[in-house]
């Protein structure tokens, strides 16, 4: 099938019709176009449109297979065929190229959307990571603060001074444990903010800092374990669990915010900016309440560590 051929007799004959490409392609129910491109020889009419397309150009089917008049022309059954099944395997190529294109269409429109979408993510991702937040040290902290400090200053002269009814081995690592725990808690990046009584300004990936670890708790609960020796009823187990409550749900605020440093936030592009990051200061308020805490815990530790080695001035 020779598709210049039969470019040229659709072009020839519709310009006998005097129709225009565009007019043409009205009549047939499709554009411009692809009458253009099967008159260039770039393509052929669908087999499903050769009745219609025959009619409005005055020639016979075949005659446009052919790409030319026949008249008193014989033309055998078996050439005839050969033209409709051609037609027939073309018009399915051109199904099959139409369907590959929509597809392509489709993933390039996804692969787009998905694009933008990850852009979008990025972007609310470093505007909100990155905002600043400003938490004030209040008066009732600062106060509590240096008080506990009072006490565990007070408490650990006393420590120094007797060594009461523990072994020297004991003695020795009881000391050591509540001054690397007290050094601990002052290193604590929060810290420094209270006993300054300064404006603690921080982003989301500062919080990580002011959290502290788990060395505090670790020195308590090895001073812990020294006095369940020396105490005639035993340490009870509550004093333990406040302690680690107080580690774990202070530190707990750190892991929350770890899901908006690893973009496990909410996927709703539509969301405000309090459902993508709702901070509002109670993570690094957290931190603080920590830092009261460790201090509590350590000055009470240290009242044991004098009540249990029945210590005196």
């Amino acid at each position: 099938m020779n598709y210049d051929k039969i470019g040229s007799f659709i072009q020839q004959k519709r310009k006998d019709k005097n129709l225009t490409q565009k007019q043409l392609a009205e009549k047939l129910g499709v554009t411009d176009r692809a009458i253009s491109k099967w008159e260039r020889g770039q393509g052929c009419p669908d087999v499903s449109i050769l009745e219609i397309l025959s009619k409005e150009l005055g020639c016979s089917i075949l005659e446009l297979l052919k790409g030319r008049e026949i008249e008193n022309e014989v033309i055998p059954i078996t050439e005839a065929d050969d033209y409709v099944r051609d037609s027939m395997n073309i018009s399915k190529q051109i199904t099959k190229e139409n369907v590959i294109s929509i597809i392509n269409k489709i993933i390039v429109g996804a692969v787009v959307f998905i694009f933008v979408l990850l852009l979008y993510f990025n972007i609310v991702h470093i505007i909100y990571v990155n905002k600043e937040y400003t938490l004030s040290i209040d008066r009732e902290t600062y106060k509590r603060v240096t008080e506990r400090m009072e006490t565990i200053d007070n408490n650990l002269n006393i420590i120094k001074k007797n060594r009461g009814n523990y072994s020297i081995e004991d003695y020795e690592k009881i000391i050591e444990n509540l001054e690397n725990n007290y050094l601990d808690i002052k290193n604590e990046t929060v810290f420094d903010y209270v006993i300054n009584k300064r404006d603690i300004k921080y982003t989301v990936n500062d919080i990580f800092t002011f959290c502290g670890n788990g060395d505090v708790l670790t020195a308590q609960l090895d001073t812990e374990k020294i006095l369940e020796k020396y105490s005639d009823h035993g340490l009870t187990s509550e004093y333990r669990n406040v302690m680690i409550d107080n580690f774990f749900t202070a530190t707990h605020s750190a892991d929350f915010l770890r899901t908006y440093t690893s973009y496990q936030y909410n996927s709703n592009p539509f969301a405000n900016e309090n459902e993508f990051y709702s901070i509002d200061n109670m993570e690094i308020r957290g931190a603080v309440y920590k830092l009261r805490g460790d201090l509590s815990q350590l000055a009470y530790l240290t009242e044991l560590v004098i009540e249990v080695g029945d210590i005196h001035e």
